[in-house]
């Protein structure tokens, strides 16, 4: 039997019990009005809960949707919207979506830029920038770089600086300094002309410099740190290149970026060393006429570039 049928009977039994003239069928009939207006009161409390509950839904719904939209078109850090660069191939593009800029340079020039902060840089030929457009709001100042620079930074402790790159960041308060980190070459290298900074790769691994010290990183290892003349490393910012230091696939490479053009050569030639400085306002075929003096190089022009060939003694 039921619940319901029992609480009928019950009900039936009562009545019966007072000597009443209500009849049996009436009963029953009074008892499943009764029962049909429960269950209505029921169902109508249930819609009302259901409803409550969409409305809570709709809102969390219309919350996280809002959340994700300000995730999506707002990226979260300078790094962010580098990757973004990147994976849409659009790196080596001029661009500014209002929070953040990115400044190509191409082969061939020298930009000069000054940041928000009020820090100097100058920006070397095939080299691309992304910085903030303000760091008003932020802990620390930072750029990233592709490339080679030099930065004169504006001191502020309460916001370090921070040069990024793909292989290293350097993090600064106040100081002047050389950063070259072209992400297609096998080597990245900073060299401080004045104040500390303290560079570190991906595996957070540090170096701390002092001034006219300089740092290779190869891969993920770093060199030993070695004592230089800062100036010649960034002699190229006053249109002068300096040969100090450098390897020959060095100074070739320098020039072709800095010139706009291709430069080959034979093999043996990287087994010679140059030493002193060569003016970058004269023409990329002086500029190597000035070498054929120093070492012994034939110079052709080709369609693409230029080709160096090694002359053998007799």
């Amino acid at each position: 039997m039921s619940e319901n049928k029992h609480k009928e009977h019950k009900l039936i039994s009562y009545y019966k019990q007072l000597d009443t003239d209500i009849s049996q069928e009436e009963i029953s009939n009074q008892f499943d009005n009764l029962v049909r207006l429960i269950h209505a009161q029921e169902v109508k409390k249930k819609r009302q809960r259901l409803w409550i509950s969409s409305i809570i839904a709709t809102a969390a719904i219309l919350v996280f949707g809002i959340f994700l939209f300000h995730k999506d078109t707002d990226s979260n850090s300078l790094m962010d919207y580098v990757e973004m660069l990147y994976a849409n191939d659009t790196i080596s593009e001029s661009s500014d979506n209002g929070k953040f800029i990115c400044m190509n340079v191409p082969n061939g020039c020298v930009r000069q830029v000054a940041l928000p902060d009020g820090s100097f840089m100058k920006v070397n030929a095939g080299t691309t920038v992304v910085y903030p457009h303000d760091y008003e709001f932020s802990k620390e100042r930072e750029i990233y770089v592709d490339g080679e620079i030099f930065i004169d930074v504006t001191r502020d402790e309460s916001k370090p600086f921070i040069v990024r790159t793909s292989d290293l960041n350097v993090t600064v308060l106040g100081t002047a300094f050389n950063v070259a980190a072209y992400k297609k070459d096998h080597n990245s290298e900073v060299v401080l002309l004045r104040g500390k900074v303290s560079v570190m790769n991906r595996y957070k691994q540090e170096v701390v410099l002092n001034p006219d010290e300089a740092v290779v990183l190869t891969g993920t290892n770093f060199s030993q740190k070695r004592s230089v003349d800062a100036s010649d490393y960034i002699s190229w910012t006053s249109g002068r290149l300096s040969f100090n230091g450098k390897n020959i696939q060095t100074i070739f490479s320098e020039l072709s970026r800095f010139y706009g053009v291709n430069i080959t050569y034979d093999p043996e030639i990287k087994d010679y060393s140059l030493k002193g400085t060569i003016d970058l306002n004269v023409s990329v075929d002086k500029a190597l006429n000035c070498i054929s003096k120093i070492i012994p190089i034939n110079v052709f022009k080709k369609n693409d570039g230029y080709h160096l060939s090694l002359i053998y003694e007799e």
